[in-house]
């Protein structure tokens, strides 16, 4: 007997998604909303912007009041072709206009994220942390948090490009797998884990 809750088309039969009353947003996407308009209310002094403009890395954050002239996110970073969606957002290739450095560039809603997103990397500054950690102790096995900024509407979250298959790519190309690479993929996992709990 096959159960109801799974779609066996999708990949590894994942639940199929379940028709409620009140659907779930949908992540943004680039056609929702115009780059060229979308100022930046707060960014990150440590982050690729604020290290190119010269802000003083001793505040943690820059933060626009209504009587400055905010900048756009346009004036740091080229965001062209989606990389793929996830559940609050949706990833774009990105290049700093500054540094000529290609990113990734995931834009979240902030209604969408909620209220403990703001709270954890806004107000408890976690975002500082995982900045300074990308600079001070680069792991090769943890993608790097390059920049953050912040509108009104969204967060801008700009994290090292990483290009090729993903795992599950490599694992639907390449099945069986050999328990050499098994291991390798564990150490590689585990590693990652260990710097993160360490730093």
């Amino acid at each position: 007997l096959q159960d109801p809750q799974v779609d066996p088309t999708t990949p590894l039969a994942q639940p199929a998604p379940r028709k409620r009353g009140r659907s779930r947003p949908r992540p943004v996407r680039l056609e929702d909303f115009e780059f060229e308009n979308e100022r930046v209310s707060s960014l990150w002094t440590q982050g690729l912007v604020g290290q190119s403009i010269g802000l003083n890395a001793e505040e943690s954050q820059k933060r626009y009041s209504e009587d400055e002239a905010a900048p756009k996110l346009v004036d740091y970073y080229d965001v062209t072709e989606e990389l793929g969606q996830g559940s609050f957002g949706t990833a774009y290739v990105g290049i700093n206009r500054d540094s000529h450095t290609k990113c990734a560039v995931k834009v979240l809603d902030r209604e969408h994220v909620g209220q403990n997103y703001y709270e954890n990397f806004v107000e408890r500054d976690t975002v500082a942390l995982l900045l300074r950690m990308g600079r001070e102790a680069p792991q090769r096995n943890v993608v790097r948090l390059l920049d953050m900024l912040m509108s009104d509407a969204h967060f801008f979250v700009v994290m090292e490009l990483l290009e090729g298959p993903d795992l599950f790519e490599h694992l639907t190309h390449h099945a069986p797998l050999t328990e050499e690479f098994a291991k390798l993929v564990m150490r590689n996992g585990l590693s990652a884990l260990a710097h993160i709990h360490t730093v």
